[in-house]
């Protein structure tokens, strides 16, 4: 299997390498038979080779698992924005003749194609993410980079002004500059990942900028020296989208999704600071724009402020209700932690706590409390007989019983385990302990659950009485013996009774 793996993978690399070859073979013929239309071939090859890197990101798209799936559509929307550039570009110079030294409507996508890129690069992974922070996100970013295009060219193509835009030199800077800061931001979000999926599209999204802004850099700097053979020149603006499609076509699809474990600091950094930083480049450009655009420049800082307000605003209100939500799980596990989850009573560690709780109480105030230990007579002939569901459910019956029969708020209920319970009665003395018992004994009897191994036809319960009387003697464990001998003295004299 590997070795059928290996020979597939060298198969789509030889064919990938021969196509993007062969590709630039024949655009430079085509410029060197036809140079009165080198001008038309060159941007019919430039449209070309994006649309087919366009259909392989697109094809990765629909592959991609469920946590990169949004990662490649920003890719592919980045590559779909480039080849609106492109043919725009082609129309106004082939069709309309415009200068394309002016600003023009293809300038706008060819700036526009960073913002899906710099949010591939910022959002985090699908568990962590808001889809509010990522439009936020994305109205930062175009507004942006249309302030960055009003500063370069000073206004819009749909506006009619004249346009004073930089030099070429400046504009080239700008342009490696930003090929620069894409590239190196990818690299560092890739550095910070460790699952495999997100990995694979993070480094065909490396190797991509990289060669982009290694060609583009070069493309500028040969266009400002070389200008009587530019046409030669633009075979390098096929390169970057070349390998992109030689990368699609070698890298395969992550095969599954790997659980996550990109906790690393730098990731963590990346993922919490583009969001602040996003904010203070639009105030930024906001700042620099202001002067000759005064309303497009205060509206863009007041933009800022008020995206950055609503993130700070929606971020504490996550953290509000995430607080809310763990303490309600913490109440809920405490909950759990002390209930019995047949019956619905308090378990025996519940008992414990508030037996001792009580101990220590009596002891300083002097007071009495009562414990009553509490079975049910032939448990093990009734579960024989009908069927452990059908014990089970009558445990639940004994159980809302006893619980109806408690008079005080603060009288406790507890099951100890199998068909044992017991009672605490803070505050409580011998006597009425007696009769709580002997109200307790004779309400199950009134139920007349059926079970007719024993002589009466119907379940019965036998009880054992103890009361602490505020001795600072003992321990809470010498209560539940006290409590559990007259239980044995109760079964020993016939059963359904009560003894003390």
């Amino acid at each position: 299997m590997s070795t059928k793996n290996e020979t597939q993978e060298y198969l789509s690399r030889s064919h990938g390498l021969a196509f993007a070859l062969g590709f630039l073979v024949i655009h430079g013929v085509s410029l060197a038979l036809f140079p009165a239309q080198r001008t038309v071939i060159s941007h019919v090859f430039s449209i070309v080779v994006v649309a087919i890197a366009l259909i392989f990101c697109i094809a990765r798209t629909r592959s991609a698992t469920p946590d990169t799936r949004l990662y490649w559509q920003l890719f592919s929307a980045a590559i779909f924005l480039w080849e609106c550039g492109s043919a725009r570009a082609a129309w106004e110079e082939v069709v309309l003749h415009s200068d394309i030294s002016q600003a023009s409507y293809a300038d706008l996508p060819y700036f526009l194609y960073g913002v899906p890129i710099v949010l591939a690069i910022s959002i985090p992974e699908r568990k962590e993410r808001v889809p509010l922070f990522v439009w936020l996100d994305t109205v930062q970013i175009s507004v942006a980079a249309t302030l960055t295009y009003l500063l370069i060219f000073t206004t819009f193509p749909f506006w009619g002004k004249p346009v004073h835009p930089i030099s070429d030199s400046v504009l080239a800077f700008a342009y490696a500059t930003e090929n620069v800061v894409l590239a190196l931001a990818a690299a560092l979000r890739l550095i910070s990942i460790s699952k495999e999926d997100m990995r694979g599209f993070f480094r065909t999204l490396n190797i991509f900028l990289w060669t982009y802004g290694f060609f583009a850099i070069l493309y500028n700097q040969l266009d400002l020296i070389l200008q009587g053979v530019m046409d030669y020149v633009a075979l390098l603006s096929d390169v970057p989208f070349l390998v992109l499609i030689l990368v699609l076509t070698v890298q395969q699809p992550a095969a599954k999704e790997r659980a996550s474990d990109d906790q690393q600091p730098l990731g963590q950094f990346i993922r919490h600071a583009s969001p602040v930083f996003f904010t203070l480049i639009l105030i930024a450009l906001g700042l620099a724009v202001i002067r000759t655009h005064f309303y497009i420049g205060s509206g863009a800082i007041v933009l800022a402020a008020l995206i950055y307000g609503t993130r700070v605003t929606v971020l504490q209100l996550r953290y509000m209700h995430s607080q809310r939500n763990l303490q309600e799980a913490r109440d809920q596990l405490e909950t759990l932690s002390l209930t019995d989850a047949l019956t619905g009573l308090a378990n025996r560690r519940s008992l414990d706590l508030s037996l001792d709780h009580e101990w220590r109480k009596n002891n300083e105030a002097h007071t009495s409390f009562s414990l009553l230990m509490i079975d049910i007579d032939h448990f093990k002939l009734l579960n024989d007989h009908y069927g452990h569901a059908h014990g089970d459910e009558c445990l639940r019956l004994i159980s809302a019983s006893l619980q109806r029969s408690l008079r005080q708020a603060t009288d406790i209920a507890a099951r100890l385990g199998g068909e044992e319970f017991t009672v605490l009665l803070p505050e409580t003395n011998a006597e009425s302990a007696w009769q709580t018992a002997e109200r307790i004994r004779t309400n199950v009897e009134a139920l007349k659950l059926p079970h007719t191994q024993t002589e009466l036809g119907y379940i019965t319960i036998s009880i054992g009485v103890a009361t602490h009387e505020g001795q600072h003697i003992g321990a809470p464990s010498d209560l539940l013996r006290a409590a559990d001998n007259a239980l044995y003295r109760a079964k020993h004299a016939g059963r359904n009774r009560t003894e003390q």
